[in-house]
């Protein structure tokens, strides 16, 4: 090999090397900037879809990382939602890395969160722990975010205890946020006044949801709501609730959305009476899902506007009546497909099914008119 050849080979070679050098400067800072896109892009679709006003928004973009801080209102409540974030952008977080932790897998973008509730005026009277999150947005789009509460235990003056066992999750999403999985536990809490005798425990709190973006852009899914045990008073005069499972569907039925409710427990205590199980299943079909989603947009949009409450009530009931005329022009229906709560004597149970009727007149004018269209059967 002559030193021509050799001197081609090392010029090759370092201008590899250079043009490695080159992409791994220049992918953090492209990714910094997809990230901040999908960041923004995130915050308006929540603020969009959720009702809540978006009060603040502060983001700072270096080269490896960035920070950002977001407060979020909720208008029917008097609290704000501060969450900080830490952003550290892909495809491999050397961040992390340059801090002793190692990833190889490529993402994004990494992001740790730590949120915390507050009433405006009054920030410092109350310390919470805060909510945590790690998030990791994936190459595809997709995503998972895993939060963790940590626990809280507290005295009063009194006597009074607050002891709450924290709460942990997992939420996963797709690149549009158009199919979103949450899965939460909180394992227990307890609220006792000694003085009083009055205690509040709940046991295994979980909730579980599957929704997807369908028809009209009504979200389609699942979402069941379980506790294992609540317990007021004492053993001795209080109230018991068992297995308690609150569980919607939504599911298209041509350009319809059908509902189902379901309640379940296992057994109900009233001092040393004992019921259940009980159960009750209603069914509401032939509701317009393009209807839907709009009355949900207009009501949003009524409380981002944040006007006096009383100004709200009104603009919201007026809301509401369109929206049931709207409803009555498919005519929907509404039925309990099951109903049975056992006692002591016997087991009550029933049906029933109502239609709301409206294909020949306009109900959203009247409520009075609403009640002339309603008909239907009850049987206990």
């Amino acid at each position: 090999m002559n030193s021509r050849t050799k001197k081609s080979i090392l010029a090759a070679v370092f201008a590899v090397i250079a043009l490695l050098v080159l992409v791994a400067v220049a992918l953090p800072f492209w990714f910094g900037q997809k990230v901040e896109k999908t960041y923004g892009a995130m915050l308006d679709r929540l603020s969009g879809n959720s009702g809540v006003r978006l009060i603040s928004n502060k983001y700072k973009r270096g080269w490896l990382s960035a920070t950002a801080e977001t407060v979020i209102q909720s208008p029917n409540l008097s609290l704000n939602l501060i969450a900080r974030h830490r952003i550290d952008h892909g495809p491999i977080p050397l961040g992390r890395i340059l801090q002793g932790e190692w990833r190889y897998t490529p993402v994004t973008a990494l992001i740790a969160s730590e949120a915390f509730l507050s009433v405006p005026g009054k920030e410092n009277t109350v310390e919470w722990s805060p909510l945590t999150a790690e998030s990791t947005f994936r190459l595809n789009g997709d995503g998972v975010v895993h939060i963790k509460m940590s626990p809280i235990k507290k005295s009063g003056t009194t006597g009074q205890t607050f002891d709450w066992q924290g709460m942990s999750g997992d939420i996963t999403f797709d690149r549009e946020w158009k199919k979103i999985r949450v899965d939460l536990l909180a394992p227990a809490l307890t609220l006792s006044a000694i003085a009083t005798g009055g205690n509040l425990t709940l046991s295994k709190l979980t909730l579980h949801s599957d929704m997807h973006e369908g028809l009209a852009g009504y979200f389609f899914g699942d979402l069941t709501l379980a506790l294992d045990q609540l317990e007021i008073g004492n053993a001795d005069g209080g109230v018991g609730l068992q297995g308690l499972e609150i569980v919607t569907s939504a599911h298209p039925s041509g350009e319809s959305v059908t509902l189902i409710f379901r309640y379940k427990f296992d057994e109900v205590r009233l001092a040393q009476e004992r019921l259940g199980p009980g159960e009750l299943v209603i069914e509401v079909r032939q509701l317009d899902a393009a209807s839907l989603v709009k009355f949900k947009n207009e009501v949003d949009a009524i409380y981002r506007g944040n006007p006096p409450s009383s100004q709200v009530e009104m603009m919201v009931a007026g809301k509401t009546l369109a929206l049931i005329g709207a409803l009555a022009k498919n005519a929907p229906e509404l039925e309990i497909t099951r109903l049975s709560f056992k006692t002591r004597e016997g087991e009550i149970s029933g049906k029933a099914k109502f239609v709301l009727d409206g294909r020949r007149r306009n109900l959203g004018q009247s409520p009075a008119q609403i009640l002339t269209a309603l008909s239907g059967n009850l049987e206990v």
